[in-house]
């Protein structure tokens, strides 16, 4: 995926890259089925619009990490016990 999507790259031109990824949707997959996943994840045959962001610590600076944003954000200073 990461060397399909060049920097700077349209958001929404990485994300129908990200969403044909036949790897990155099979890693979805085998984690979402997982036993110790216990969250409903509907019917794989259910078509839905959804957007996801995800915030991470990296170097103890929390980001936020958002496909339709041209770039990572940060957020200030975090910790991993916040």
């Amino acid at each position: 995926f990461l060397e399909d999507c060049p920097n700077p790259l349209d958001p929404v031109r990485k994300a129908e890259i990200l969403e044909r990824d036949a790897k990155i949707a099979k890693l979805h997959d085998q984690a979402t089925s997982a036993e110790n996943n216990q969250t409903d994840r509907g019917n794989l045959d259910d078509q839905l619009v959804t957007h996801f962001v995800a915030l991470v610590n990296v170097n103890d600076q929390l980001y936020e990490l958002d496909g339709r944003k041209e770039a990572p954000v940060a957020h200030g200073p975090t910790t991993s016990a916040t």
